[in-house]
């Protein structure tokens, strides 16, 4: 079947992502020749012009339907896939001629303040199609590319197997992030056993593995469980959702995808961590299940701090004591610890003896120098400015301060 496409657009539109949008509508098209159950070929449909402006779905010549609803689920035929994207002001037309060819011709306007600047075309699955400007207003106001060093936020890792998809949220939010990528499940687990994200934003539809299935091998991995998940899905259903989210997901969001609403769900994530990490740090009676999302991590973050609990007055207790009783490489519990907390080991095992230094003299049952000494520190000078860097006050004022 031949296929001309033809366009007049503003100068700034990417011709690219604009081919890709117009193709995307007449590629997942069912007017193809089909075999009939002899054998035969159906021939290529005429298509009734007057039906392009239709909602119905397109028919022939004859007045019968030829467009079914499993083509794409927002949008009965391509033809209203084309009008969703580019607007009921712009000019669609068709030329068809039965068993030969059906051509579509797509105008938009030059004066168009909006470019078009994403294609997602996937002819299995519903595709995320979405306008934007071009002078990237997807950062929140006042938001740095980078950090003060002039080094990138984090890492993220997309998982997408639609390739456009990927190659623009790589563009957009590799502004800010380092960006890793992987077309599956199987894909992101296997890079996962080396790459430690501080984010994974996830299609749900994908083949080999899903997004629930990989979220859900995710959030069960003491090793990865802490990583905020982020599902990507066309499934609008409330069923589909409560999935998503019982399997782990941080964030559930539908297609087409609001690449601002995107964005700002990401910086929200990291953002509200590093608020509870800082209060956890700073506030000693703040509970420990404040940096965990989920139970795995309450469980393993529990065990954690009774181990060192049980330990607190053993100036000698080290890290390497700690990864044997938790029966954890120093490498993956060094992950671990510094991706929930902020912290390495060391700096948690000494926060874990601050925390209780502060319970006891909350109490006001023992003298400083006494609790200096029950919780791990061999001099009472070192402790009290410890206990100032962490809290902000010396032991002395805060029991002033607790009374």
């Amino acid at each position: 079947m031949g296929r001309e496409i033809l366009f007049k657009a503003k100068s700034g539109v990417s011709g690219k992502w604009v081919e890709g949008l117009a193709f995307n509508a007449c590629n997942m098209q069912y007017i193809y020749p089909k075999p009939k159950s002899d054998g035969s070929e159906q021939g290529i449909y005429e298509v009734d012009p007057d039906t392009i402006c239709q909602y119905t779905g397109l028919m022939d010549k004859n007045g019968k339907k030829i467009w079914e609803n499993d083509i794409l689920m927002c949008h009965d035929n391509p033809v209203d896939l084309v009008k969703a994207v580019f607007g009921e002001f712009n000019v669609i037309e068709v030329e068809s001629e039965e068993n030969r060819f059906t051509r579509f011709r797509i105008t938009l306007p030059q004066n168009e303040q909006n470019d078009l600047s994403i294609s997602v075309t996937s002819p299995d699955k519903t595709a995320a199609l979405r306008e934007v400007k071009t002078e990237d207003p997807i950062e929140p106001a006042g938001t740095e590319k980078t950090d003060k060093d002039g080094k990138k936020a984090g890492t993220v890792l997309i998982v997408e197997d639609n390739e456009e998809f990927i190659s623009y949220l790589t563009r957009v939010i590799g502004q800010r992030y380092h960006i890793h990528t992987a077309g599956n499940g199987e894909e992101a687990l296997k890079s996962l056993e080396n790459l430690k994200p501080d984010i994974i934003i996830s299609d749900v539809m994908m083949p080999v593995m899903d997004g629930i299935e990989l979220c859900k091998r995710i959030k069960s991995d003491i090793n990865l469980s802490h990583i905020p998940v982020i599902l990507l899905t066309a499934r609008t259903d409330t069923a589909s959702k409560i999935a998503g989210l019982e399997n782990g997901a941080d964030v559930y969001i539908e297609k087409p995808v609001s690449v601002s609403y995107l964005y700002a769900q990401m910086v929200s994530l990291l953002e509200n961590r590093n608020k509870l990490r800082c209060l956890f740090s700073e506030k000693p009676f703040t509970p420990i299940n404040t940096l965990t999302e989920t139970q795995a991590d309450e469980k393993w973050f529990n065990r954690l701090n009774e181990i060192i609990q049980e330990n607190i007055s053993n100036t000698e207790f080290s890290v390497d004591q700690l990864t044997r009783s938790v029966n954890m490489s120093r490498t993956l519990l060094y992950a671990k610890v510094k991706a929930v907390t902020g912290l390495t080991p060391n700096e948690f095992i000494r926060l874990v003896r601050l925390r209780k230094a502060a319970e006891y003299l909350a109490g006001n049952e023992y003298k400083i120098n006494e609790i200096c000494y029950m919780v791990g520190f061999n001099s009472p000078s070192y402790f009290a400015k410890c206990f100032q860097n962490q809290f902000g006050v010396l032991p002395k004022d805060f029991i002033n301060n607790t009374n």
